[in-house]
């Protein structure tokens, strides 16, 4: 990790008699556990009024895990990026839900989308992701859909164990 130096020059102004005293004076202050990331350490992103037991878990400076569970889905949220804000929704079905597809993993993401609070925008970007489909066309696993927005943003979603994953990128920072 880089040492970074921090200079500040001070300029003391004192009054003695009347007369001002000036004085200025080098200050060399070095930080040593600066992080290299642009993003910042992340925080929770789901809102614990909508979802009552969340669980998120600081692995790092730059990564940690968010656990929520509705019914027979579970939903894990790896926070991840250092010039990108990342985010990968990791949607698991149980064993006894029958539709496990595509539609059914949106649906789910979009009733999580009501309580995420991250600058993400999760209902924008999973709103581009059915434009592809309500244009006649499948949803491509592993395709990235460019979200519009202030920030350039991406989406993308791919098969995992019992169900998918998907991932919003934003950046660079």
């Amino acid at each position: 990790m880089k040492n970074h130096l921090l200079y500040v020059s001070l300029s003391l102004m004192a009054s003695c008699a009347g007369e001002p005293n000036e004085s200025v004076t080098n200050v060399s202050v070095e930080k040593e556990n600066m992080t290299p990331c642009t993003r910042a350490v992340p925080v929770a992103v789901i809102d614990t009024s909508v979802y009552k037991d969340v669980v998120f878990e600081r692995i790092s400076d730059d990564y940690a895990i968010e656990r929520l569970s509705t019914g027979c889905v579970n939903v894990e949220i790896e926070h991840t990026g250092c010039e990108y804000y990342t985010l990968i929704y990791n949607v698991s079905f149980c064993d006894g839900v029958e539709d496990k597809g595509i539609d059914a993993a949106i649906a789910e993401m979009k009733e999580i989308a009501q309580a995420d609070i991250s600058p993400l925008q999760l209902q924008r970007g999973l709103d581009s992701l059915l434009a592809v489909k309500d244009r006649g066309e499948d949803i491509t696993i592993g395709e990235r859909v460019y979200i519009n927005g202030e920030m350039p943003a991406v989406v993308s979603v791919s098969p995992s164990d019992n169900g998918y994953r998907f991932t919003f990128k934003m950046g660079p920072l």
